[in-house]
């Protein structure tokens, strides 16, 4: 898959990871994703805290957090020639309307139009030849939760963990990251309200 890193700037001030993930972090984990190109020194990543809340609901909201991030990335699972026919055909009106209402499936209300316009200025970018964000699997490896705190309105976690795409035969994965995220309930359902990330070296 060969990716754009001039296409990657226009989500993210900084570019991390440059392994065959690097577009499908552009549409999906760098969208608000903090980081320098070195990555963060222990001394300069947040330090851990404890867990709040009963141990289903902590597990519950691990699972939920893993299942809204890979979620996220699925979004972004675009290959140029898809991307050419859903987003400059007859039908990119409605699939666009379709991001959108994916998009508001797994990011909070008040996040839903800044995430669109960013997807969208992305698949906008007049340069499909060199836009393929296609993998046909991934998944979120966590390797170290450092606190869950669980209300019945607002779940903060911080956790390491790195994401694994699948490609036919080809497998990469990205750089360890610490998260630091914050999902809210509405309506019943978990959604993200905020998420920073950092590479670590």
């Amino acid at each position: 898959m060969k990716k754009n890193k001039k296409i990657m700037v226009a989500l993210s001030a900084t570019i991390v990871g440059a392994s065959i993930t690097s577009g499908a972090l552009a549409l999906g984990s760098q969208l608000d994703f903090e980081a320098s190109k070195s990555g963060a020194s222990a001394s300069e990543l947040i330090q851990p805290s404890g867990d709040v809340g009963d141990p289903a609901s902590i597990d519950n909201a691990k699972s939920t957090i893993k299942q809204l991030l890979e979620a996220n990335l699925w979004l972004g699972n675009v290959s140029a020639t898809d991307r050419k026919v859903s987003y400059f055909g007859a039908e990119s009106e409605a699939n666009y309307s379709s991001l959108k209402r994916k998009i508001a499936t797994i990011w909070a209300a008040n996040r839903v139009e800044e995430i669109y316009s960013k997807f969208k200025e992305i698949l906008a970018v007049d340069n499909a030849a060199n836009f393929d964000n296609h993998f046909d699997d991934l998944q979120l490896s966590v390797s170290d939760w450092q606190g869950v705190q669980v209300s019945p309105t607002i779940i903060h976690a911080l956790f390491t963990s790195h994401f694994t795409y699948k490609s036919g035969a080809s497998e990469s994965t990205d750089a360890e990251t610490q998260w630091r995220i914050t999902l809210v309930s509405e309506e019943g359902t978990w959604k993200i309200s905020e998420r920073w990330g950092k590479a670590i070296d």
